[in-house]
């Protein structure tokens, strides 16, 4: 069974991946800048590299596959950093998550 603080992480990590590709379908959405995609890159390699895994144990018994899956998710969070963490603090203080 899952908390509601697994649940809050794996939020966040799918709104960082979202908003790195919603410039795909919404063409009003302002791209990363290029600092931030480096950022997310070193973040993804980093996190395979070491093999850091913040979701372990959200599936058990990943295969191979699914653990790396959830490595570069985590790469992605760690490459967000903390301008990820206040802008989602921001758009739930703000009541403006989602949008």
């Amino acid at each position: 069974m899952f908390g509601i603080e697994d649940i809050v992480l794996v939020a966040m990590f799918f709104q960082a991946i979202i908003q790195a590709v919603k410039p795909l379908w919404d063409k009003g959405a302002q791209w990363l800048t290029t600092p931030e995609f480096v950022s997310i890159g070193l973040g993804v390699a980093f996190a395979l590299i070491t093999g850091i895994n913040m979701l372990d144990g959200l599936i058990p018994e990943p295969s191979e596959a699914v653990r790396l899956i959830l490595c570069a998710m985590t790469g992605v969070g760690i490459g967000r950093g903390p301008s990820f963490i206040h802008d989602l603090w921001s758009k739930m203080r703000d009541g403006t998550v989602g949008e």
